[in-house]
C-alpha cells in the first residue's frame, strides 16, 4: 500500500490453507464437519479466506493515535483488582499504567490516557496489539483445530512450524524441500534441524544446560555412561564490568539464575564439591576467553558449554563483536565444547530472523522466544 506520506508496506494476505496446506485444511473441515454437525463447505470457505495481516485502516488509525499519546482520552478505571503479587512485585507494579485495551505501539492505560508502547511491551514484534493477522487464529478456533496437543500427539501446524524453523535457521531458500529433508535427516554434528517445544524462554535455555551437563552426569539410572563422567562441568558465561556474573541472563530457573550469580550460597556448595563451576569472560576479550579455556578445558575440568547472547539485553544493551564472537566459537569447536546462542530476545529483529547468521556463526543450541512467537 502507498500512502501520501511516501510510506509503503508490503502487503500480506494469507489464508489458513496458505500456511498449513490446503490437503490438511480440507481434511480438518472435514473431520469438523461430523464433529459439529455441519455443512464442511462453510467450513473449507473459512480455511480459504484470505487475511489482511496489515490493513491500510490499521496502519492509518496507529498514525492517528500517535497524536493522542500522553492525554487523557477516557475515564478510565479508577478502582481495579489488587492483586496479590510479592512484596517486591507490588512495589514495582504502576497500575495507572496497566492495559485497558492496546491497538498496534498504543495502550490505554487504566487511568484513561494513551502510552506509546515504545518497547513494544515484552519484546513483541512492533506491529503490537491486536495484530489483524490474528484472525487467522480466530479461523483455526471455528474450524476446531485443537490448540492443547501433548509433544508425542503434537499436530501438524506445529510439525510445520518445527520444520520451517530448521529451513529458516539453516539459511535453506524457502520451497527446496529437497535440501530441508537432507538436512533434517543428517546425523553429522553441529547442525541445527532438532526443535523442541516448550512452555517458555526460561525452560529452553534450562534444556540446553542439561544437556550439556548431561555428558558428565547421567540423566536416570538407566543412561550410558556420559563422556565427561568424572570430569569437572565448567560453564562459560559473560562477565559485567566488575568481572562478576551479573552481565548475563539466561532465565528464571534456578540453575540458569546461578549462572548470573544468583543463589550464592547454593553456588558455593556446587563450586566447593566440583559438582559445576560457572566462570565469567570478559565482554569481547578474546585473550580473556582463551586464558578461562585453557585453565579449565585440561586436566580434572572441562569446558562444558559457552553460554551466551549476542547483545547483553539486560546488560545496557552491548552487543558483542562479531570476530570476538567468531574466533570464540572457533576454539570452543577446536575442543568439543557446545556452544548455546541465546536469541530469546535478539531474534526477529535480524533480515534472516537469527541474529547470529549475521554473524557468520554456527552454534550447536539456539533458543528462541518472547518477540519471535509475537
Amino acid at each position: 500500500m502507498d500512502r501520501g506520506s511516501g510510506v509503503s508496506v508490503n502487503r500480506v494476505e494469507l489464508s489458513l490453507s496458505d500456511l498449513l496446506g490446503k490437503s490438511h485444511t480440507d481434511a480438518v473441515c472435514e473431520a469438523c464437519a461430523f464433529v459439529q454437525g455441519v455443512d464442511s463447505r462453510e467450513l473449507v470457505a473459512l480455511a480459504d479466506e484470505k487475511v489482511d495481516f496489515f490493513p491500510q485502516s490499521f496502519q492509518q488509525r496507529m498514525d492517528d493515535l500517535l497524536n493522542h499519546v500522553g492525554e487523557q482520552v477516557c475515564d478510565g478505571l479508577p478502582t481495579s483488582a489488587a492483586g496479590a503479587g510479592s512484596a517486591a512485585f507490588v512495589g514495582a507494579t504502576d497500575t495507572r499504567k496497566s492495559p485497558l485495551t492496546g491497538l498496534g505501539f498504543i495502550r490505554i492505560g487504566e487511568d484513561g490516557r494513551a502510552y506509546l508502547a515504545a518497547k513494544s511491551e515484552h519484546y513483541h514484534l512492533s506491529i503490537g496489539h491486536s495484530f489483524p493477522g490474528y484472525r487467522l487464529l480466530q479461523h483455526a478456533e471455528k474450524l476446531g483445530i485443537p490448540n492443547a496437543t501433548h509433544n508425542n500427539t503434537r499436530g501438524h501446524a506445529t510439525r510445520l512450524v518445527e520444520q520451517e524453523l530448521v529451513r529458516v535457521v539453516n539459511g535453506i531458500p524457502k520451497g527446496d524441500r529437497e535440501r530441508l529433508s537432507q538436512v533434517i535427516s543428517t546425523q553429522e554434528p553441529h547442525v541445527l534441524n532438532r526443535v523442541l517445544n516448550l512452555e517458555t524462554g526460561s525452560l529452553v535455555v534450562e534444556a540446553a544446560l542439561k544437556m550439556m551437563l548431561a555428558r558428565f552426569y547421567r540423566l536416570d539410572a538407566v543412561s550410558d555412561t556420559p563422556v565427561y563422567q568424572g570430569r569437572v562441568p565448567v560453564i562459560l558465561v559473560l562477565a559485567d564490568h566488575g568481572g562478576g556474573k551479573s552481565a548475563n541472563y539466561h532465565g528464571t530457573t534456578t540453575l540458569t539464575q546461578v549462572l548470573r550469580g544468583m543463589w550464592p550460597d547454593l553456588y558455593e556448595k556446587l563450586e566447593s564439591s566440583q559438582t559445576m563451576i560457572v566462570e565469567p569472560v570478559q565482554i569481547n576479550d578474546i585473550r580473556d576467553f582463551e586464558r578461562a579455556v585453557l585453565k579449565y578445558d585440561a586436566g580434572r575440568y572441562k569446558v562444558a558449554g559457552f553460554f551466551h547472547e549476542i547483545v547483553l539485553m539486560n546488560y545496557g544493551a552491548i552487543k558483542l563483536d562479531a570476530e570476538y564472537l567468531r574466533q570464540a566459537h572457533t576454539i570452543c569447536r577446536e575442543r568439543d565444547i557446545p556452544i548455546m546462542v541465546d536469541e530469546i530476545q535478539s531474534c526477529v529483529w535480524a533480515p534472516d530472523l537469527f541474529l547470529f547468521r549475521e554473524y557468520g556463526l554456527q552454534p550447536d543450541l539456539v533458543s528462541i522466544g518472547k518477540g519471535f512467537p509475537g
